[in-house]
């Protein structure tokens, strides 16, 4: 799996939390701070996480902020821009 590089982190009013936006989905997500190093590796094994970092994962890729690696972002973007 691999993080969006359409994802922007900001610090929240909670010291432990960041707000997540993505750009490409428009998901916008308040996190805790925990797993959020998963956003910055270029790749990551989902399969070799531990359970709470799995669920973690599970959570963001429903907004878009992490994808398989097989994923085309740019790809997706050029889709939606000649749709409309």
């Amino acid at each position: 799996m691999k993080p969006s590089k359409y994802n922007f982190i900001w610090p929240a009013d909670d010291p432990a939390k960041v707000i997540v936006f993505n750009s490409l989905t428009t998901a916008l997500a308040e996190v805790e701070k925990t797993y959020l190093d998963l956003l910055d590796l270029p790749r990551f094994d989902y399969d070799t996480l531990p359970d709470p970092a799995r669920r973690f994962a599970d959570g963001l890729k429903q907004g878009g902020f992490i994808l398989d690696d097989a994923a085309d972002e740019l790809k997706i973007l050029k889709y939606a821009y000649n749709s409309n």
